[in-house]
């Protein structure tokens, strides 16, 4: 908690008047007290005067009084003293309190925190037009092949010349799944009984003949559809991140101006409370405790 520039370092009036009658009635005091011995001392080699007796005995009276009186006069001092000693223990308990609250209520933790947490959230969302080229490049990287795929399963066996397979024998291949050109493989063909070298040569045959018909177009690397998934995963995500920002950048303005109130407020305290303890010490000073 910062320091206020107006720290005073004078007593108060009422602490410097305490002050000046404290010092006046102990210099009062010594002088009874002096007077008071002296006359007491006086009494006893002329006691059978009558008339210095009654003078002496007087002045030991006055002075008896005298020092009674001031007595009282200084228990009142040093109520008066124990009093600003009760204001300094206050006043520093405030101070020690608000100087907690300060570190509690002032401090920019929570604003960091969030901050921090926010920044990540903006990257990812930067990150989102790399993240939309990476899928989209991902399917780029085996567009031939998906585009192959789709070639070889639009011809149909069923409708294919293939040498000596015939419709039964097709009708066979359709009961195993295998009804295209993409389904004709070697490994395939094993699991087919009755289809030995000889046809399975004729009908990988045919899935050659039907695929070096294939041409790539690399015009069209990404089916349009499988392009609009990923357009809408991105949108969702951008959504999500949008939001959050946003949201995000309410919440710290929120914080800002409650780290904002909470200074102005605990500050005006504290320099209060700074202020009253300097002047309880400057108070303390001049009472002399």
């Amino acid at each position: 908690m910062p320091l206020p520039s107006n720290l005073p370092t004078a007593p108060s009036a009422e602490a410097r008047e305490h002050g000046a009658e404290l010092r006046r009635l102990q210099k009062v005091q010594y002088v009874a007290i002096i007077v008071g011995t002296f006359s007491a001392l006086l009494a006893l080699p002329i006691a059978a005067a009558a008339v210095a007796a009654s003078w002496i005995l007087g002045l030991t009276a006055l002075g008896c009084f005298g020092l009674s009186f001031f007595t009282y006069r200084g228990r009142q001092n040093n109520a008066i003293l124990t009093g600003a000693k009760s204001k300094k223990t206050l006043a520093t308990s405030r101070l020690n309190t608000l100087r907690r609250s300060w570190g509690l209520e002032t401090g920019n933790i929570q604003f960091t925190q969030l901050r921090a947490v926010l920044e990540q959230e903006k990257k990812a969302y930067q990150a989102l037009s790399a993240i939309r080229q990476q899928k989209i490049q991902a399917f780029t990287s085996v567009a031939r092949q998906r585009q192959l795929t789709l070639f070889l399963q639009r011809h149909q066996i069923a409708s294919a010349y293939i040498p000596i397979i015939g419709q039964g024998r097709k009708a066979t291949l359709q009961s195993f799944n295998i009804e295209t050109a993409v389904d004709v493989t070697q490994a395939a063909l094993l699991s087919v009984p009755g289809f030995g070298p000889t046809l399975t040569a004729n009908l990988l045959a045919w899935r050659a003949a039907v695929e070096s018909r294939f041409v790539f177009n690399d015009q069209q690397v990404i089916d349009p559809t499988d392009l609009q998934k990923i357009e809408r995963e991105i949108a969702t995500v951008r959504l999500q991140y949008e939001r959050t920002l946003s949201q995000g950048a309410v919440k710290l303005g929120s914080i800002a101006r409650q780290v904002i109130q909470a200074r102005t407020t605990l500050r005006e305290a504290g320099d209060q409370a700074q202020i009253d303890l300097a002047r309880t010490e400057a108070d303390l000073k001049v009472l002399g405790g």
